[in-house]
């Protein structure tokens, strides 16, 4: 956890703000301590648990000095053990490397919101040893620790292709959707015209991210810039899963504004997760990147909407 310095609007709630603020910081503690041990426990690969065994015992460091400056002893059932359990199998879908990251994330929100909160007050003696105290731990060993952990994953290497795979398949082929529905009557041409944007784009996309790193390695041959082959395999994998959604109500056998509508709803959805994961990764404002992908995606539909209707009405296109 990497501590902000904190303040206190008020003098007379000086106490009960601190104490706030310290609670979270212990509770932050106890719940990546429990989370650890119980991933080390889980873990196959010996040199991954000692890993995460070393930052389970740092977090559990942690966990003491925030305990101790909140004037309360230490104890393990303090921690979320339903939490625990959930981010435990959230990691074996998603990936330890994508994990961490979340738990990177959550404890920069936690900073930023207390900062907001508290900015501009002193703190006493005993804080700011203790602010120091993890500060020097994180630096010497915490930090070491997870750059090592995430070294090991395969996702984080990969998120970009992974990323922008989905994030095109998602929107191209919506948008290629929107149009047909508003020109075609029946649900099998929408399908039939979305598969083939969609298997052509899974092509090109494939193709590029191919072409794009081989072509970096050429260039930058001191470089490291990851496998083409890998690049290639995440970007169209990624891209037909994406692009598949817009089609599920098509699939299930509606037509017409009405399917395109839930076509719509899902694949908002869906991007909503992916702008969620950007974020995450990217430590910025999940909710800025929800709204300029949500706003982008939506204004590319209402184009194809507009021209799909203007094929039916005015082109006399309609089947």
């Amino acid at each position: 956890m990497r501590p902000v310095l904190i303040c206190n609007t008020h003098p007379n709630d000086s106490m009960s703000e601190k104490l706030k603020y310290f609670q979270k910081l212990y509770d932050s503690e106890m719940f990546h301590y429990q989370l650890f041990k119980r991933l080390s426990s889980e873990e196959k690969n010996s040199e991954l648990k000692s890993i995460l065994a070393k930052l389970s015992d740092e977090e559990l460091k942690h966990s003491k000095i925030w305990g101790t400056v909140r004037g309360v002893k230490h104890s393990e059932k303090d921690s979320d053990r339903f939490s625990v359990r959930f981010v435990s199998q959230t990691r074996k879908i998603m990936g330890l490397d994508l994990t961490v990251k979340m738990l990177e994330y959550n404890e920069l929100s936690l900073e930023r919101e207390l900062d907001r909160l508290t900015k501009g007050e002193k703190i006493g003696e005993n804080e700011s040893k203790a602010i120091e105290k993890v500060r020097e731990s994180e630096m010497e060993h915490e930090d070491r620790l997870k750059d090592a952990l995430l070294g090991y994953g395969h996702i984080l290497s990969n998120i970009r292709n992974i990323i922008f795979g989905m994030n095109d398949g998602l929107v191209e082929v919506l948008g290629a959707v929107a149009g047909f529905a508003a020109a075609l009557r029946q649900p099998i041409l929408v399908i039939v015209a979305g598969l083939i944007v969609a298997i052509a784009g899974t092509l090109s996309m494939t193709g590029g991210a191919y072409l794009s790193v081989d072509y970096e390695k050429s260039i930058y041959k001191k470089k490291e810039t990851g496998s083409s082959k890998a690049a290639a395999f995440y970007t169209g994998i990624a891209y037909i899963i994406g692009a598949l959604v817009p089609l599920i109500p098509f699939f299930l056998g509606y037509g017409g504004y009405y399917a395109l509508g839930i076509s719509i709803l899902v694949t908002a959805i869906v991007l909503t997760f992916v702008s969620t994961i950007i974020s995450i990764v990217s430590s910025t404002s999940i909710s800025r990147r929800i709204f300029k992908t949500l706003l982008i995606s939506l204004g590319i539909v209402a184009i194809t909407i507009t021209l799909g209707i203007y094929a039916r009405s005015v082109l006399h296109i309609s089947i």
